[in-house]
């Protein structure tokens, strides 16, 4: 038999087909890269979803803080539609047309309101009568606690003007001090007044106009829809903002009308003066989640404070306005809504920031009916559940 040698440094022959040869770096630097198909077809698209998001979320509350005095009465007008459409439909099935039926709610809601507003007047005008002299007795009151303070002020200033050399400059050199006025307390006051006036008018027109249009908005929303699917979640989307925003708010009014009543009772046995007017701010500020309840505690102590002499009666008021408070927030609303209806406290403070910075005091009044609005806008559609999960508590 042959034997084959091989050379050395020379490979022994192998088998099979020929390598191929390696590639050149010109070849190599020329050739095109090849992106992974994830990164090419997937995060692109998203990150371009996730900006344009952005800045629509951006320009929706820029519409929305520098479109106030449009946006702010559509969206007072509709959640009081909530509210008022039952009483409405109600008299629609004794055979009222929708017109005279809105009509008259509205001849009723604001006859109860002014009938209201008289009944305050007089305890509202002898409370600021008497609101200097109850803040001079404040401060006198809490003078003691300042007199220390301010004789160590003294003392500091005392020495300052002792290390201070004189000014020797003539009186021609010193800056001649400008002083700028600005608008009077009346002028401010009547400037709000118009405003909030103007503001109810829009409000009770286009209240009217929603109360008696009836289902007409519903009708056409579900007109332009393009298919038999998105017609029905239109429909039971509406229906359900409908049934429950009319149902929190009409829960919550006598809810707070509860709170006002106990309110009034409980200062008039502790012998506070006008017991009404302390009754119906109550009621209000109770319509403000957290906040409403800290105000009311703060501006009673401190109608207490001028009252009373003894410091275990000045506690005491605040003490039990606090404690009605705090039964109807963590029991009775909870009880009386359930948890169909509950949000979590987290979102419910951040809505009340965020709206309080944007409208203000409405924003802070409507926090919670938009927020309710939202979760069952999300709960019903499929891409917003998770926001939907996340408003609820």
């Amino acid at each position: 038999m042959k034997q084959h040698r091989t050379r050395t440094g020379e490979s022994p022959p192998t088998s099979g087909p020929p390598a191929a040869p390696p590639p050149s770096v010109s070849a190599m630097e020329h050739a095109p890269r090849e992106e992974p198909p994830e990164v090419a077809s997937s995060a692109v698209p998203g990150l371009r979803s996730s900006m344009l998001t952005g800045l629509f979320v951006i320009a929706a509350v820029a519409a929305l803080y520098f479109a106030k005095p449009v946006i702010m009465p559509v969206v007072l007008a509709v959640l009081l539609s909530f509210l008022l459409a039952p009483i409405v439909n109600l008299l629609g099935h004794i055979r009222i047309p929708p017109a005279l039926a809105a009509a008259l709610v509205l001849a009723g809601v604001i006859t109860v309101v002014a009938g209201g507003i008289s009944q305050l007047i007089t305890p509202v005008s002898e409370w600021m009568d008497a609101l200097p002299a109850q803040l001079e007795k404040i401060e006198g009151e809490i003078g003691t606690f300042r007199r220390p303070i301010e004789s160590v002020e003294r003392a500091t200033e005392h020495v300052e003007e002792m290390a201070t050399a004189p000014d020797s400059a003539p009186a021609a050199d010193k800056p001649v001090q400008v002083e700028v006025q600005g608008q009077s307390m009346t002028d401010v006051i009547l400037t709000e007044l118009q405003g909030f006036v103007i503001l109810l008018i829009l409000i009770v027109a286009l209240l009217y106009f929603l109360l008696a249009s009836g289902d007409h908005f519903l009708q056409k929303l579900v007109k332009v829809q393009d298919s038999l699917s998105r017609k029905k979640l239109a429909v039971d989307i509406v229906r359900q903002i409908k049934s429950d925003v009319s149902t929190y708010l009409l829960a919550v009014t006598l809810i707070n009308c509860g709170l006002g009543v106990a309110t009034g009772i409980a200062m008039y046995l502790l012998g506070m003066p006008n017991p009404l007017l302390w009754g119906v701010m109550a009621a209000i500020l109770n319509y403000i989640p957290y906040l409403g309840a800290l105000v009311g505690t703060a501006v009673i102590g401190l109608a207490a404070a001028a009252q009373f002499d003894s410091l275990a009666a000045i506690l005491l008021v605040p003490a039990v306005f606090l404690i009605l408070t705090t039964l109807e927030g963590y029991i009775i609303t909870p009880l009386i809504l359930g948890a169909r209806l509950m949000l979590s406290p987290v979102v419910i403070f951040i809505g009340l920031i965020f709206w309080g910075w944007l409208w203000g005091v409405p924003g802070a009044l409507i926090v919670v009916p938009v927020l309710v609005t939202m979760k069952i806008i999300c709960d019903r559609i499929e891409a917003l559940r998770p926001v939907g999960e996340f408003l609820g508590q």
